[in-house]
């Protein structure tokens, strides 16, 4: 795994832990790392290699284990998470973040990209409050940038 890899996962387990409503501190403590996992000059996999992942501000012995576990089988469980929303929707889609995940998996069922392409062009998302064409427009950028960069969004 890159840096960028354990980075988004990070990323993805600190919105999944914020739509579980999990301790602030562990949710930022996840922020701050994958923050400073893309800022790193040297891979990780060569600090690993050193023992050197505690060097990394923001990354303690839960965390170092976590990225030890992704280097050895590919890919950081999220084992502890009981977020209800599906894996296969990325958080990091421009107009799309956690709560707003949320309320589409529970309001539209949405479960996939193609659901959520299909309900952004439905427009059913204009009669919900403070939602609208703004949106749609956000979402279906982000659905198409993400064709185009073809680099998921988050680890498989």
């Amino acid at each position: 795994m890159t840096n960028q890899q354990i980075a988004d996962a990070f990323r993805t387990i600190a919105d999944r832990l914020q739509l579980e409503g999990a301790n602030p501190y562990r949710i930022r403590a996840y922020r701050i790392a994958a923050t400073n996992l893309e800022r790193l000059n040297d891979s990780v996999v060569d600090l690993a290699d050193r023992g050197q992942l505690k060097k990394i501000p923001g990354i303690g012995r839960d965390l170092e284990r976590k990225i030890l576990e992704g280097l050895k089988t590919g890919a950081i469980r999220e084992s502890d998470i009981n977020s209800p929303v599906s894996e296969s929707i990325p958080f990091h889609l421009p107009g799309l973040d956690p709560k707003l995940a949320l309320l589409l998996y529970k309001r539209f069922h949405i479960e996939n990209l193609q659901d959520l392409e299909q309900l952004a062009r439905s427009h059913l998302l204009r009669t919900l409050p403070e939602l609208g064409t703004q949106l749609e427009h956000r979402i279906l950028a982000g659905l198409e940038s993400l064709k185009k960069n073809e680099r998921p969004l988050q680890p498989p």
